[in-house]
């Protein structure tokens, strides 16, 4: 109860802290109308013949490329809470469908661009599983520079970038930041303290980011002289992106003066 109740405070958090920003939705882009445009919905229920879905949920057009996300629900008693989604790039010209990825309790955040020169890119989260201890994704869906399909960020089965865990035995501190040169980035830092019957402990800090060079997602280990400047900026929990931080309250983030301001 208590993992689902501090998840429910974490998700209310964030809506509410992105609910009085909004940035700029990418050039034609446009929600389809599941009611009325019966033609949009028939091409994509056509093209998605062959994958499994019990629902489609949403279809976001721009130009002839459909971002669809189409959810399963074995059980038909089940909670809809706990329907399975998977995202896919359409195309409505030629019927070409790519599967960018699935999860559950997909939750889209706004618009961002990345670096100053990038289009905007529509943030969302999304966890690992249903009814378990969690892990909640973030992820961004982008028209791609070169193919001029939808994509998906950092996707989960390749490189997730994770920034909640329902997981208490470790803290979790995580936080999405406007750099002075205009360009977004994720840090997180995961610290398991060290158990003598468990090779678990350590931490793991990582940075995720575009390239603005080919236009992809990238992740690295922050190591070394970088790593100190990296937790003392997410331990403070100041310039974050659509009030996306949290963890600052941790017992990983005690040791830095000043910070502790915000939690998830």
């Amino acid at each position: 109860m208590r993992n689902a109740f501090e998840r429910a405070w974490w998700l209310a958090s964030l809506v509410l802290a992105t609910s009085a920003v909004s940035a700029q939705v990418i050039d034609g882009f446009a929600w389809v109308d599941m009611k009325t445009d019966a033609q949009t919905v028939a091409k994509v229920t056509t093209f998605l013949s062959a994958k499994p879905y019990t629902a489609l949920r949403e279809i976001g057009v721009i130009g002839q490329q459909a971002l669809v996300i189409a959810t399963l629900r074995k059980d038909p008693t089940a909670n809809p809470g706990n329907d399975v989604f998977t995202a896919y790039g359409v195309s409505l010209k030629d019927g070409s469908v790519e599967e960018l990825l699935s999860g559950t309790s997909l939750k889209y955040i706004d618009w961002q661009k990345f670096y100053d020169y990038d289009t905007p890119e529509l943030l969302a989260t999304y966890d690992d599983c249903a009814q378990c201890k969690a892990t909640t994704f973030l992820t961004a869906f982008y028209i791609d520079r070169k193919t001029k399909r939808w994509g998906a960020r950092w996707r989960r089965q390749i490189a997730g970038a994770p920034i909640y865990s329902a997981d208490t035995a470790g803290d979790h501190v995580y936080a999405l930041f406007m750099n002075v040169d205009q360009r977004v980035v994720l840090d997180t830092w995961t610290s398991y303290p060290e158990q003598k019957k468990s090779s678990r402990g350590g931490e793991y800090l990582f940075e995720y980011r575009i390239d603005p060079l080919s236009d992809q997602g990238t992740s690295r280990p922050v190591t070394g002289r970088d790593a100190l400047p990296v937790k003392q900026r997410l331990c403070r929990g100041a310039d974050v992106v659509f009030g996306i931080a949290g963890g600052q309250e941790s017992a990983a983030c005690k040791g830095f003066a000043g910070t502790g301001q915000r939690a998830r």
